[in-house]
């Protein structure tokens, strides 16, 4: 029914937490030490988990939102990835936790103005449709922008 009438469904109820991995400023009164990485001479917590839409959360059909201000690692990274996840756990905290699933699908965005070093910002901007989330990471800096589409219905192992 939905296929044939696409406004029949304008809202629905999450049935899982869908997320995505980045890197945080390590902070050793909350993360373990066994997810510091240096970058740079910077310590970094790598793998965490950043909740797009929790489970039993309500989402209208064609809701948006921009999970703003992203950055390269790296002064000479020349593409931002963004792999995406989903998690039995409301409150999973990273990516490698027992509840959350291997990656469902990654998104990843050419940001070709090195001269910038780690000053280009990137933003993830995701949208909500009837049987799927559109995922679109823009490198505000050249305008790139590459989309990925990832489906509610997808296996949750």
């Amino acid at each position: 029914m939905f296929g044939q009438t696409p406004d029949i469904v304008d809202s629905r109820i999450m049935s899982t937490t869908y997320g995505f991995d980045t890197y945080r400023r390590f902070n050793p009164s909350l993360h373990p030490i066994d997810k510091q990485r240096f970058v740079d001479g910077v310590a970094y917590c790598k793998d965490c988990f950043v909740v797009l839409v929790k489970e039993n959360d309500i989402v209208r059909t064609g809701e948006k939102k921009v999970f703003a201000d992203y950055s390269p690692l790296e002064g000479s990274q020349t593409a931002v990835r963004f792999s995406f996840f989903t998690s039995t756990n409301p409150d999973a905290k990273y990516s490698t936790d027992a509840s959350v699933s291997k990656s469902i699908g990654e998104v990843v965005v050419k940001s070709p103005d090195v001269t910038k070093g780690t000053s280009r910002m990137i933003d993830l901007a995701i949208e909500f449709g009837g049987t799927e989330i559109k995922a679109t990471a823009i490198d505000k800096s050249s305008g790139n922008t590459a989309t990925v589409y990832l489906d509610f219905l997808c296996n949750k192992d």
